[in-house]
Parts: structure tokens; sequence; C-alpha cells
């Protein structure tokens, strides 16, 4: 019994201490119950002049929207046509100069008594264009600058006079005017070639030979905006016996 006094106290004791610590977490206490006091905070660190963190990157700025350019924009295209037939009034049809050594020359298939003659053709050479206004703003004087005849070897064959320019909407000579977003169907009538088939022939033939088309480019001007062009391939029109 003696001997286990001294065991007895101190189980006293551990529990007695025991009572004595507050129930505050993270405050450290020494085993007789005083409190000890706390570690100080860690200063904050300098920031590093090595290696800094990179900062997160600003958002990207939206891609600006482009403004429309205001303005008429003009695009031609060829639609149909035919180098017309002028054997029966060659008066009328369109010869190169003698030194070029094209075309035939005045008379040349003229039918002097014409209830005698096998054959009556005359129509004047044309062409039909679709010309619209894909821009925002009107197309003002518009008109056709150049008519130009080459041969299917991309050889330019002679300029063209140009004699009307109708809108086959109104069969009315057409005012030069084309609004934004408006698209019309223009016949250009002009002055085909005499002989067709000599000036169209391959320069290094004999000059005389039937079957031979050409490329028809019509250029239009307007007061406000570029020239555009449009080009097709034309044949002469078929000689009609009677």
């Amino acid at each position: 019994m003696t001997r286990l006094l001294p065991s007895i106290c101190l189980l006293f004791l551990l529990v007695g201490c025991a009572d004595t610590v507050p129930d505050r977490p993270g405050t450290p206490f020494c085993a007789d119950g005083c409190e000890l006091e706390p570690d100080p905070a860690p200063a904050d660190e300098p920031p590093s002049t090595t290696n800094p963190r990179p900062s997160e990157p600003p958002p990207p700025n939206p891609t600006p929207t482009p403004t429309p350019v205001e303005g008429p924009a003009l695009f031609a295209v060829f639609v149909a046509g035919h180098l017309g037939s002028y054997e029966s009034c060659p008066e009328e049809g369109y010869a190169p100069d003698a030194d070029s050594g094209f075309g035939g020359t005045d008379g040349d298939g003229v039918c002097e008594d014409p209830d005698n003659c096998s054959f009556q053709s005359c129509e004047v050479a044309q062409v039909t264009l679709s010309l619209r206004n894909d821009g925002e703003v009107i197309a003002t004087g518009i008109d056709v600058a150049q008519i130009e005849l080459f041969g299917l070897d991309n050889v330019s064959r002679a300029v063209l006079p140009w004699l009307a320019t109708t809108d086959t909407a109104t069969n009315e000579p057409f005012d030069g005017d084309l609004e934004a977003g408006e698209e019309v169907l223009l016949r250009v009538e002009y002055r085909g070639p005499r002989d067709p088939y000599s000036l169209l022939a391959p320069l290094d033939s004999d000059g005389v030979a039937n079957g031979y088309g050409g490329i028809l480019e019509t250029t239009f001007s307007s007061d406000n905006y570029d020239d555009v062009s449009a080009a097709g391939e034309m044949y002469p029109v078929p000689t009609v016996d009677t």
C-alpha cells in the first residue's frame, strides 16, 4: 500500500492538470498548465526580382468590324450576241482600213437586183449583257466606252463602232444610271464586221475561210466607278437562202 501512494498521487496530479487546460485549439501549453506564447507569424517575403510571377494577360480586343465603303460596285456579265450579217447591206458593216489586210471593199456582196439574188441577209450586230450595281450608292453616267473584237487567238482585230444601248425590260434607251442593288439587262448594238470571216481568220492563213468566230469585249465606263468589261465568243449570223 505504501508503494502505491506515489503512483496514485501522480495520477491525480495529471488528471487535475488536464482539467485546467482551456479548450483553445492551436495554443501550446506547458505540462504544469502555463500558457506558452505562440510562435510569431512569418513576415511577408519581399517580391522576387529575379523571376517575377507573370501577370494575367489582358483580354484580347475584339476584331473591329470594317466600315463598309460607300460607293457603287459595277459588275458586267456576257449573256449572248452575234456579229451581225451585212452581205445585203455592206455599207452598214465595219471595214478596216485597206492597209490592215482585213475585210472587203465597198460593194462586196451587194445585191444589185434583189429579185434575182439567192440570199438576203442584213442584220445589225448586237450583244446582250447583264449589268448590276452591288454597291451602296447609285452608279451614274454609265456608257459603253469600247467594243473590241479579238480573234480566237486573243489578238485584237478591230475596235467596232457603238450604235445604241437599250434596256431590254422597257425597250427604251438606257439612261446610264443604276441604283444600289439594281440589275439591268442591256442590248448593245454596234457595227459588226462587213467581212467577218476574213477579219477573224488566223493571221497565218490566206485570210479567206468560213466558220471563224471571235471574242467580243464590251467595256462600260461610269462617272463614279472604274471601267468594267465582259467578253464572250461571237459568230456571224448565217446567210439565209431565199
